[in-house]
């Protein structure tokens, strides 16, 4: 018997002595999985439910409810009226989750009904190894595949990650799955393949494949990828683009100029004794006298425009027939 039977046996005897909730649940999960679990509770109608951690005082309390879905922050419970079970849920878990739990009916001073469980929380990358290669090459809008040189079962979790391993891509436990672009392949020498398809500027960075195992440790192989092909294509595009600008603006121009340029002809053509007298004075069209416009001391044989009087001339009838 080793000291892990020897911790259960005793909170198992507690249990028992207390009579109100059944022996401690152990739990070990995997960093950045959800922890699921329903515990049977004797809930009365408007009763109150809480979840908590260690002693389950005020500030140990993570979140409550009167029966209804209730969730803050990464915590989750509910209580099922059809199964009359409380579910509780702890969303991705964090190496510091790593304790003692309880849900309870009641005051959270006193509990009517509890459960307690324990959770342990290990790192995705407890060892970090780095292969043979540590930078692969990759290209805009290709496809690259990594064999990850970790020894792994076939029904053990494996992942691939970036940066810290906080930000799953892929994970598994079958011998081959997709997800979007990434693609875990396990092979018959007890490595696995990791593939990244249709790749991007953005994919570049820093990775992590690894092998998560109950009972051994948690390894990861890190690596780098560099994707190149989209550098040279980005300054051409811009130049393209300002040329077009340029193109543009120019075409404004001229026709801007155009316009200008055919209005002063309009205007020149629709009135063009305007241009070649615009220094004599205006005509008058009053038929009673020519000098109507002149000063009566300034009435003399002078004209001070362009203009001459035609003599009349009598046509007589026969004139006119001839």
């Amino acid at each position: 018997m080793n000291i892990h039977h020897v911790v259960l046996f005793c909170f198992s005897s507690a249990a028992v002595i207390n009579g109100n909730a059944a022996p401690v649940d152990f739990h070990t999960k995997l960093e950045g999985l959800d922890f699921i679990n329903q515990y049977n509770l004797n809930v009365q109608p408007g009763s109150s439910i809480y979840l908590c951690r260690n002693d389950c005082r005020r500030e140990d309390i993570l979140v409550e409810t009167q029966g209804k879905l209730t969730q803050k922050d990464r915590y989750r419970i509910r209580y099922d009226k059809i199964d009359k079970k409380v579910h509780v849920v702890i969303e991705d878990l964090i190496p510091a989750d790593t304790g003692r739990y309880k849900v309870g009916v009641g005051e959270y001073s006193s509990f009517s009904s509890y459960k307690e469980f324990e959770i342990n929380v290990r790192a995705r990358c407890e060892k970090v190894i780095y292969g043979e290669q540590r930078v692969y090459s990759g290209t805009v809008g290709g496809n690259i595949t990594i064999q990850c040189s970790l020894s792994a079962h076939s029904l053990n979790r494996k992942f691939l990650c970036r940066d810290t391993c906080h930000n799953i891509l892929i994970e598994t436990t079958a011998e081959r799955a997709i997800s979007n672009k990434y693609e875990i392949t396990y092979g018959n020498n007890g490595l696995f393949n990791v593939t990244i398809t249709q790749l991007n500027l953005l994919d570049s960075g820093r990775y992590s494949c690894g092998v998560g195992r109950q009972f051994q440790t948690n390894q990861c192989q890190v690596f780098e990828i560099a994707v190149t092909g989209g550098g040279a294509l980005r300054p051409l595009v811009c130049l393209t683009a300002v040329v077009l600008l340029v193109v543009c603006m120019l075409l404004l121009y001229k026709r801007r100029i155009r316009s200008v340029e055919y209005g002063n002809t309009r205007e020149s053509e629709g009135n063009p004794e305007t241009s070649i007298y615009d220094d004599c004075a205006p005509v008058s069209t009053y038929e009673g006298s020519a000098y109507w416009e002149l000063e009566p001391q300034s009435r003399d044989h002078t004209l001070y425009c362009t203009l001459e009087m035609l003599p009349y001339v009598d046509v007589q009838p026969s004139q006119e027939r001839a």
